[in-house]
């Protein structure tokens, strides 16, 4: 729930706020514990919170591979 709103309520409207990543970093560190590997940003707006130097767990950010893979197939 939190999760959902702070995209919502808050990064969609373009307000960045500190406590919003802390809860995100938390929410990551938790998946850590419980074991995963990496974490997918799967929505755009994630990637303007949090960043792979925010946490040693992979990130993969759905925005920037999209937008490289765009590229790459533009000049191809």
């Amino acid at each position: 729930t939190e999760v959902n709103r702070i995209i919502y309520d808050e990064l969609c409207l373009g307000d960045i706020n500190e406590s919003s990543k802390q809860t995100y970093l938390a929410v990551i560190d938790d998946l850590k514990k419980a074991g995963a590997e990496a974490v997918i940003l799967g929505c755009t707006e994630i990637g303007l919170l949090v960043k792979q130097f925010d946490t040693d767990l992979p990130l993969y950010d759905t925005t920037v591979i999209h937008a490289e893979k765009a590229a790459e197939w533009s000049i191809e």
